[in-house]
Formats: structure tokens, sequence, C-alpha cells
């Protein structure tokens, strides 16, 4: 998991977001430090790119997440 990201725009890490492999369910929500939740994703492809809903970076802080997810049990074959 990272720990900083750079929504800057040059394509190189813009998002936030974890690498996840073999899931099953997946959430990640990112909070302000009052707590306010400012992303929620359900889709692991998709990370928090440091936008407001109006499209207006957050500045730079200190923001928190919490990644609920749950594992693909490892299928073998027989």
């Amino acid at each position: 998991m990272p720990n900083a990201f750079t929504p800057n725009g040059d394509g190189l890490n813009d998002a936030f977001r974890p690498v996840l492999v073999a899931y099953n369910t997946y959430l990640l929500r990112v909070f302000n430090r009052w707590g306010q939740e400012v992303f929620r994703s359900e889709n692991p492809e998709k990370g928090w790119d440091g936008k407001r809903n109006d499209g207006k970076l957050f500045g730079e802080d200190t923001y928190v997440y919490k990644i609920i997810y749950t594992c693909r049990p490892n299928q073998t074959q027989t």
C-alpha cells in the first residue's frame, strides 16, 4: 500500500489505491483529519485522485484511509 501520492497529472502516482490480487469484495474509504469521508470506492482499479466532488484538488494535508476486503480462497486443482 502506498503511503503517499502526487495527483499532479504527470502520469506517475496520480491516484492513491492499493494493488490487490484475488479478492472477492473491496471497499476503500478516505477521510480528512476531521473524520469526514472524502472518497469511497468499491472498485480497486479506481483510486483517489485527491479531488473533491467539484473537481478541485484538496490541499496537502493528512488523510486516513480504511480498506475492507475479502480474499478469494486458494483454489487448487486435483
